[in-house]
């Protein structure tokens, strides 16, 4: 290992941290961040081998704050250690509880919790360890549905396969895990067999709901943590693959947005049934209206 590697570190609005954790992914190896639960802010960590170009960062991190209508935040680039470079990134996500589910990092060697379902979920990506408020909820929702009421699930947007995974070792079930970032179905593909899921999870790439493996079927569980556009914008397509009386878990959208999407899946005959609210993050849980 180099040992010559460089910490990139921003604070930055809590809501903007996906936006400014892809603005730098690009110049590291790897990007985590961690919401900072008392206060509105979040911090930004990008790990690299290389020594970033400054100049180049604070353009895109310069450009981001533009987009995202907030100040732009100084940008700290430091040399650490290797070794300090691994302890950091572990520490990015500790292992974590969510009801059931005990979500555990590679470099985990502590003891597994008695009852609870255990998923290894690596520190690879910022988005898809548990630890994001979206992640959590549909976590909550899934912990929340009835043990018998799953058969067939969908995965839309799936990213690490963190939330696919679950759904398969919960309820054994066949699971599909979309999502159109390549980058984002080789994690999930490697994350489904370091979980012994291959069986039952299978993993495609591609945008929305216009693939092969799709046609035809019918899904009584849909879930899909990405943003509040796109989820809007495919709810006729959610609608025509979600079986009668089927549930819809819907995440990834901020409070503010929920009445928005709501509304579009409202007209496609979709009613909520429950609202999940963490850190500022809303997940909604929808059941389609069984044909008489």
């Amino acid at each position: 290992m180099s040992n010559h590697l460089y910490r990139l570190v921003l604070q930055v609005p809590y809501a903007s941290a996906e936006a400014f954790a892809e603005a730098i992914e690009i110049h590291c190896d790897t990007v985590a961040w961690t919401e900072c639960r008392s206060e509105t802010t979040a911090k930004v960590t990008g790990f690299s081998l290389k020594l970033p170009k400054e100049e180049t960062v604070v353009r895109a991190v310069s450009i981001t704050a533009e987009a995202m209508g907030v100040l732009t935040p100084e940008v700290d680039i430091s040399q650490i250690s290797p070794k300090n470079w691994v302890l950091e990134n572990i520490k990015q996500f500790p292992p974590l509880t969510v009801g059931r589910f005990f979500i555990y990092g590679s470099d985990f060697d502590g003891q597994i919790p008695v009852s609870r379902i255990p998923m290894k979920i690596p520190a690879s990506t910022a988005f898809g360890t548990g630890n994001h408020g979206s992640t959590q909820g549909c976590l909550i929702a899934l912990n929340g549905l009835k043990f018998g009421s799953v058969k067939t699930a969908l995965d839309m947007g799936c990213g690490s396969g963190i939330l696919a995974i679950a759904i398969a070792k919960r309820w054994r079930c066949t699971v599909v895990a979309s999502d159109k970032d390549i980058k984002a179905v080789r994690i999930a593909r490697k994350n489904v067999a370091d979980n012994g899921e291959r069986s039952l999870v299978t993993v495609v790439d591609g945008p929305g709901y216009q693939k092969r493996i799709l046609k035809g079927r019918r899904f009584n569980l849909i879930i899909s943590n990405i943003l509040a556009r796109p989820l809007v914008k495919m709810s006729n397509d959610l609608s025509n693959y979600i079986a009668p009386g089927g549930t819809v878990v819907l995440a990834g959208l901020l409070a503010s947005q929920e009445v928005q999407v709501l509304m579009a899946h409202r007209m496609q005959g979709l009613k909520l049934k429950r609202r999940i609210r963490v850190d500022g993050w809303s997940t909604l849980v929808l059941q389609k209206y069984a044909q008489l």
